[in-house]
């Protein structure tokens, strides 16, 4: 738009033609020797480059940038892996920039804003084309994920909203006042906060269970504030017999008529030194506990059965395929349990900051967010969601 000549690099023939047709001065093969072969074609190098390559491929591209250049970096990965770069392709006066567009509009507001409604404009007025797109049906998002990790797409993926479910209405969940909702893992940690929102919204009646019993005293009397009435259980989850007897116990004071499991450990490591013990040790509070559960209270009248799940079922995360596999099947319990007429709901909450697994670990959060680039979010913002979750139709969210 400005009257640049544009030199452009794609790691298909596919994607090559289609830079030529969109105008390109200049394609090259991002897998070759694109660095020279841009330098045959403009000896002198370039006086922009827009970079999303990684590794020795971003190297080779900085080392194009002419004196009193720009090497804008637009990719992420080496910023996670928190990689090491050669300064000296800019000692003649280029200057680096590194541009997360992601942040800008958390930092920057009024900025992402301005920038967005002038590139809008330009829209509009013809000055730039939209890019194309290809269009997916929310039950091929897989698929849609598939694409985008294997480079097989030009311009950009887009996954169509489910339709509302026709015959099922949103109802909101509302707690009985005269039934007791029992929380694994709910003596501490995220459980702990969980009790505390189940407190907010009208529950009165809790039973928190825990492998060490209550460590936060002050706890009870807060909910006790709250207008509800908790008892604490010392119980193992993962024994099914305990937690059989633990639920007898339960119900020979008050009718069970909500269970939340946020019960979990973690015990992540490489994937050759996972053997089957330290998956028991992950699957057995996690998933086990879950089955006992849906077993255990097969007969009372529930109305709620919120699982914890987590996002790393979708996305992956190295060093937790014990934890992943757990989830996984939560979210398998949660629609068989919808397929048989049973409430079920499995959350997949990415990282929380300040309760739970995370909170008492900053290593392993800080080690999340070089992987896989997300930030944390608080007890409080993913359990705010909780009702819109609980009261539309799908098993898993």
């Amino acid at each position: 738009a400005i009257g640049a000549r544009v030199a452009m690099t794609a790691g298909t023939p596919a994607k090559r033609a289609f830079l030529r047709a969109a105008g390109a001065d200049l394609v090259l093969d991002s897998r070759g020797d694109f660095a020279g072969a841009l330098r045959t074609a403009w000896p002198d190098g370039v006086d922009v480059v827009l970079n999303s390559l990684a590794g020795e491929a971003m190297e080779r591209s900085l080392q194009l940038t002419k004196p009193f250049g720009r090497f804008v970096e637009l990719g992420k990965r080496d910023f996670v892996e928190n990689r090491r770069a050669p300064l000296r392709p800019l000692r003649r006066n280029a200057t680096y920039f590194a541009v997360d567009v992601d942040e800008l509009p958390r930092a920057r507001p009024a900025l992402a804003s301005q920038l967005l409604a002038r590139i809008a404009q330009r829209l509009r007025e013809g000055a730039i084309r939209p890019l194309p797109f290809a269009a997916f049906a929310p039950a091929e998002v897989e698929a849609a994920f598939r694409t985008l990790q294997a480079s097989a797409h030009i311009g950009k993926l887009v996954i169509r909203p489910p339709a509302p479910a026709e015959g099922v209405a949103a109802s909101p969940w509302r707690p009985s006042q005269d039934r007791v909702v029992v929380v694994t893992g709910g003596t501490r940690g995220f459980g702990l906060e969980c009790a505390r929102w189940l407190a907010r919204q009208g529950v009165r009646h809790l039973a928190l269970l825990g492998r060490r019993g209550m460590e936060d005293a002050a706890a009870l009397r807060e909910l006790a504030a709250l207008g509800a009435q908790a008892a604490v259980h010392g119980c193992d989850v993962a024994d099914a017999e305990a937690l059989a007897v633990t639920l007898a116990k339960i119900r020979a004071g008050r009718e069970i008529g909500g269970v939340v499991h946020a019960a979990g450990v973690l015990d992540d490591g490489a994937a050759i030194a996972m053997d089957a013990a330290r998956f028991r040790g992950v699957l057995a509070p996690k998933l086990d506990a879950a089955e006992a559960l849906d077993r255990l209270t097969e007969r009372d009248p529930l109305s709620l059965f919120l699982l914890f799940g987590s996002a790393t079922v979708a996305f992956g995360n190295p060093g937790q395929a014990n934890y992943v596999a757990a989830n996984a099947g939560l979210e398998a319990l949660a629609r068989r349990r919808r397929a048989a007429g049973r409430p079920a709901l499995c959350v997949a909450f990415g990282p929380i900051a300040d309760a739970g697994m995370l909170a008492a670990d900053d290593a392993k959060a800080q080690a999340l967010r070089r992987r896989m680039g997300v930030e944390a979010m608080t007890a409080e913002a993913a359990l705010d969601a909780l009702p819109a979750l609980l009261a539309a139709p799908d098993p898993v969210a």
